[in-house]
């Protein structure tokens, strides 16, 4: 049982460490995909340090309580990452762009003031419940109020975002308005024993779920980097595509731009590297097209629709050109007939290129 509480967290845990480091690595090129990764980042920390296990090792280490106060330090960072970024998605990237340093500094402020206040208790050997009744109450006030404030925010907008979007979407906000409200009743759960604390009065229906914190942390954290994953299953299909799309292309490619060379614009080598699979395949369907038209007055006048066809008329023209050896040229009107008809869509290019080698 011992080892089913420590490798079921640390099996939830450990994908979304890898989801971090795709986003990171992959999705950043937009202000919002920044304020999310940053997001992603501290909660995927803080749900480590959550796992059964973590804490008892940092607070061997350092001094007992630093592994929760680090815990929840990182949360209220996570806190003010997600209000400056639901702040950005409701009222566009550029409007209150001072949102999410402001909120990132009044985050830090109060992890210092948490953790100085839980040091009172924690330096007696002791958790923050059992110090001085009005350090859990500031501990609880300023732990649980921001976060409280940022879940209502977010249930807040997410009731009223339901209205706007249709679908999947509208699944996924009313999968957050549900998380939302969850970590509020958790929120005002931590607040309120802290009051009772304060009194000294015993609510034994609190215990539970200050008990599951960390559990819900997890939770929490992993049902969010499920909704995030989402773009990056889409892009590792759609990059997983495009590359099938370049292998496809590149014989033909590499005849026609030898035949055609100018059409190639020219890249330093590190920006060649940085291009994505997508952007190759589509910088290769331009400058393929772009040969084409140069080569397009060199081609019969009458060209069948069949793939192979096609592509054995332009390995003759790609040939004859350097020579000068072209044929006939077509009237103005046919040319730019066979010219649209020759640069179609992608799959027509991948449709010649599939009978490239064959034409040879």
């Amino acid at each position: 049982m011992d080892v089913l509480a420590v490798a079921l967290p640390a099996l939830v845990v450990a994908p979304l460490w890898y989801i971090v480091v795709l986003r990171l690595l992959y999705v950043r090129a937009t202000r919002a995909q920044r304020i999310l990764n940053a997001t992603a980042l501290l909660m995927a920390a803080g749900a480590t340090v959550a796992l059964p296990g973590v804490r008892p090792a940092i607070d061997s280490v350092t001094f007992h309580g630093a592994g929760s106060m680090l815990q929840n330090s990182l949360f209220l960072l996570a806190g003010a990452s997600a209000y400056a970024l639901f702040s950005s998605w409701w009222h566009g990237p550029r409007k209150y762009r001072w949102v999410w340093p402001a909120a990132t500094a009044v985050a830090l402020a109060l992890a210092v003031v948490m953790c100085v206040v839980g040091y009172q208790a924690f330096r007696l050997g002791v958790d923050v419940r059992e110090g001085p009744d009005w350090a859990f109450v500031v501990y609880a006030s300023v732990f649980s109020g921001p976060l409280l404030i940022v879940a209502v925010s977010v249930l807040v907008l997410a009731i009223r975002g339901i209205t706007r979007v249709r679908g999947r979407e509208r699944r996924s906000v009313a999968l957050l308005a549900f998380l939302s409200g969850a970590v509020s009743l958790y929120l005002v759960t931590g607040l309120v024993a802290g009051v009772a604390d304060y009194f000294h009065t015993t609510w034994p229906i609190l215990e539970p779920v200050l008990e599951s914190g960390a559990v819900i942390a997890i939770l929490v954290t992993a049902v969010m980097f499920a909704m995030i994953a989402r773009p990056l299953v889409q892009r590792f299909v759609r990059e997983r595509a495009a590359k099938a799309g370049v292998r496809s292309l590149r014989p033909m490619w590499r005849t026609l731009t030898t035949a055609v060379p100018e059409v190639v614009l020219p890249l330093r080598r590190v920006d060649r590297r940085a291009l994505s699979h997508s952007d190759r395949l589509h910088r290769m369907s331009v400058e393929i097209r772009d040969a084409i038209l140069v080569l397009e007055p060199g081609l019969p006048a009458e060209l069948s629709d069949d793939p192979a066809v096609v592509a054995a008329a332009l390995r003759i023209a790609a040939r004859a050109r350097p020579t000068g050896n072209g044929v006939q040229h077509p009237s103005a009107a046919q040319s730019r007939a066979r010219a649209l008809h020759l640069s179609g869509d992608l799959a027509g290019l991948r449709s010649v290129a599939a009978c490239w080698e064959i034409a040879a």
